[in-house]
């Protein structure tokens, strides 16, 4: 059995990363929307060999790892057996990102109100 320190949003990555979910802004940027938490986690069981690009109909008794399209840099992880630890402060995110060699998804704050597409 293997346990994955992962963070979540919906489903979980490696990475607190993703850029392709969020609200565009008007200068192009991809912001976080302000209901954006993510969480470390664990998920138990052993990983699934999914052959299917499109991933299981249902839920795994264990876990996978999913890409939507060949762009996403990280994989998300597929399961029904996640344990939350806590929420992760932006802070973290960035640093977890950092040494990832990617840059976080800037926050929506009351600063970039305007620079969001309604």
């Amino acid at each position: 059995m293997r346990n994955w320190k992962i963070w979540i949003k919906a489903a979980g990555t490696l990475v607190p990363y993703t850029d392709w979910i969020g609200k565009r802004g008007a200068d192009g940027r991809l912001y976080q929307r302000p209901d954006t938490v993510w969480t470390e986690c664990e998920v138990e069981g052993r990983e699934q060999i999914v052959e299917d690009r499109n991933g299981l109909k249902t839920l795994p008794s264990d876990w996978y790892f999913m890409k939507l399209n060949t762009k996403q840099k990280e994989p998300w992880i597929i399961s029904n057996r996640i344990f939350i630890h806590r929420i992760l402060d932006h802070e973290e995110v960035r640093e977890i990102c950092r040494n990832r060699g990617l840059e976080a998804q800037p926050m929506y704050t009351e600063r970039y109100k305007g620079h969001l597409q309604r």
